[in-house]
């Protein structure tokens, strides 16, 4: 066998860089109407973009007492290119994109009863291609009463607080 390292190691660095973003925008309005009806109204969406840059490369002969420069033999490029067939340099760069918007809609009668509904909606382009699985919803429906609120839940003063909920 012949050694394709006369002088020098092997380096093999990566580099990664990523850049992140998020924009978020939401409108929120509760009214109420004669102090026993409570809304509460809110509508958004959110934009986020990622970005990694990948490189690295594969250096053959790197001899760290001749200033940390590399001296390869071609015989080592040529067999990686030709056996595994791996580049000997590779720079890459992926970018992914999410959307969404989303709702929230509450509703109470003399903060005793309460009712909500949220929906929202995510797309992405990591979902593939298709058009009918890009923006899939996801929604839930709650309701609750507020039991320590009730003229009966008055006398007793040890229970603070005393929520069902069903959502």
């Amino acid at each position: 066998p012949l050694s394709v390292l006369e002088t020098g190691g092997i380096l093999i660095p990566e580099n990664t860089s990523s850049q992140f973003s998020t924009v978020r925008n939401s409108l929120n309005w509760k009214p109420s109407i004669n102090g026993l009806h409570y809304f509460d109204i809110l509508a958004g969406t959110e934009f986020r973009r990622k970005k990694y840059s990948i490189t690295e490369f594969t250096g053959w002969g790197f001899d760290i007492n001749k200033g940390r420069g590399a001296y390869p033999d071609y015989r080592a490029i040529k067999r990686d290119l030709l056996v595994d067939g791996d580049a000997y340099y590779r720079s890459d760069i992926y970018k992914y994109y999410d959307f969404a918007v989303y709702s929230n809609l509450a509703y109470s009668y003399k903060t005793l009863y309460n009712l909500s509904f949220s929906i929202r909606s995510d797309g992405s382009n990591r979902l593939g291609k298709s058009q009918r699985f890009r923006f899939l919803p996801t929604w839930v429906v709650g309701a609750s009463v507020n039991v320590h609120e009730q003229e009966f839940m008055q006398q007793v003063k040890f229970i603070h607080l005393l929520k069902l909920r069903s959502s």
